[in-house]
């Protein structure tokens, strides 16, 4: 049965700024992947931050952690974490206005027609 999966990823060059993604997941396969299937590329002076190890640091051309600016992330709890609520669009009431501006419009416009 297929699954969704909302991934919210915060960004620190713009505050108060999330990026919100939606997967699909139809197939889930357990021990195929191995740490060597896995790559990431980082282009270079890129800051790279591992919640995992609890460090920031950024890259050189290689897409390595440059040793001297390796960083302790202090007080880091991804549990706390507080996300706001994604923006709720109502798209609708924008074509409903649109439409009943239109149909107003043309009932004129025939109103105008039949007069002359």
């Amino acid at each position: 049965m297929p699954t969704q999966l909302t991934m919210i990823l915060n960004t620190s060059l713009v505050p108060d700024t999330f990026s919100i993604s939606k997967v699909n997941i139809h197939e889930i396969e357990y021990d195929k992947v191995t740490p060597n299937n896995i790559t990431l590329l980082f282009p270079e002076n890129t800051t790279v931050t591992d919640a995992i190890k609890g460090i920031s640091y950024k890259t050189d051309a290689n897409g390595e952690a440059i040793e001297s600016t390796i960083e302790p992330l202090y007080g880091l709890d991804p549990s706390q974490v507080k996300l706001p609520e994604p923006p709720k669009r109502n798209i609708n009431i924008i074509f409903i206005v649109a439409g009943i501006v239109l149909i107003v419009t043309a009932l004129y416009l025939q109103f105008k027609k039949r007069r002359k």
